[in-house]
């Protein structure tokens, strides 16, 4: 008697299932490559000079742990290395650029008129640093005075003001537990244009809070209250602008609860006047703005695309000309108001751009294998914006 089952069923089967899988990659690559990829505007070459950029670049793929820190200068990126060692003290305040908190308090790199950037220690922070069983040595966010003099460090909550020119010298904190609270509360610092007050979120009031940095004086801004993502400070010590919106919605329905993220609003502060302006509302849920110096312009983000407005509310558009799948995020000024420098997504990687105001050319600056993030101008007198900090673990 012979066997007649169907034998090469399951053979066929097999076939069958890899030519489809080939079908559907080989589509997907069809599709890949004819869509539209992001368009760099026709500027070529080097930019004229233009000042120091500094940027903190995660690695990806295999090297994902690592962070460094780089140097935009000429058109180029130029990684700085030995981030993990402590050079020496002969380090330029005001173009210091916060890389990571570490047992050894905050490491930051320096940027000296003539040779290459190294790597030193900001005196007075190891006080100032605690160790957190999580994240390793952390802070939220280092903020540099105009001038060099002073540093602003918020490490769990608390306040430091640290004196740059007295490496000895204990820090000195200004409590920000807020009133009838038990925990303080202060994150993302930002010096203001006179170096008299600093600038923090209060995570338990939501609000934002100025600290007189002499007296520590408490002053709550109450138009602020309800979820103020970002704040950026004028050239005028009495006007910023914000980001505001409602604090998130938890929409019940399911096993999980989904999360409705109300949109933005650009808020215009007059802290003399105690006024409030809306000047525009961002279509989805934003994270950036930041005041152009010198100018009645602010540059803002909707989780997608950058666009610029005047302070008295006309929009000026979105920022370059890219065309295709894009995002564009980290808005930063130079400190004269003339290049604007931002991080852009697109479909092969990431890269820094540098825009020039007066003709609207711009510049890429391939990333390669980091992830830019946390740019930071770096000029003499400047000083440079917030940068958050983050866990020592896989530093160079």
């Amino acid at each position: 008697m012979s066997y007649s089952g169907n034998s090469g069923t399951p053979g066929r089967l097999s076939r069958r299932l890899l030519l489809a899988v080939a079908l559907l990659v080989l589509g997907w690559l069809v599709y890949w490559l004819r869509s539209p990829r992001a368009a760099m505007p026709g500027a070529s070459g080097a930019p004229p000079p233009c000042p120091l950029l500094s940027a903190t670049l995660h690695g990806t793929g295999l090297s994902r742990g690592s962070r460094v820190l780089g140097i935009v200068f000429e058109g180029r990126l130029e990684p700085v290395k030995g981030v993990g060692r402590i050079t020496g003290q002969g380090w330029i305040p005001h173009t210091a650029t916060v890389v990571a908190a570490t047992e050894s308090g905050v490491q930051l790199v320096a940027v000296p008129a003539s040779g290459p950037p190294h790597v030193a220690l900001l005196p007075g922070t190891v006080a100032a640093c605690r160790r957190s069983s999580d994240w390793g040595y952390e802070m939220d966010a280092l903020s540099i005075s105009p001038g060099g003099r002073y540093a602003a460090l918020a490490n769990e909550g608390r306040l430091y003001i640290i004196d740059l020119k007295s490496p000895l010298a204990i820090p000195r904190q200004i409590n920000t537990i807020p009133p009838g609270g038990s925990y303080p509360c202060a994150r993302e610092p930002v010096w203001s244009p006179d170096g008299r007050q600093v600038l923090v979120q209060d995570t338990a009031g939501g609000e934002l809070v100025l600290f007189e940095v002499a007296t520590g004086t408490r002053r709550p801004l109450a138009s602020t209250r309800g979820n103020p993502i970002a704040a950026s400070w004028s050239s005028d010590p009495t006007r910023l602008a914000s980001l505001w919106s409602k604090p998130p919605d938890f929409v019940p329905g399911g096993k999980v609860q989904r999360v409705h993220l109300p949109p933005a609003q650009v808020r215009l502060l007059d802290l003399e006047r105690q006024e409030t302006k809306t000047i525009a509302t961002a279509p989805q849920m934003s994270m950036y703005v930041a005041w152009r110096p010198g100018h009645e312009e602010v540059a803002y983000g909707d989780a997608m695309r950058l666009y610029r407005m005047r302070t008295d509310g006309t929009a000026l558009g979105g920022v370059g000309s890219h065309t295709g799948r894009f995002n564009q995020f980290e808005p930063s000024w130079s400190a004269d108001g003339e290049w604007l420098a931002y991080v852009l997504v697109r479909t092969r990687g990431r890269a820094i751009v540098l825009h020039r105001m007066s003709d609207g050319k711009e510049w890429p600056v391939d990333c390669g294998r980091y992830e830019p993030g946390n740019l930071s101008w770096q000029e003499p007198g400047g000083s440079p914006a917030p940068v958050r900090g983050g866990k020592s673990a896989g530093l160079p």
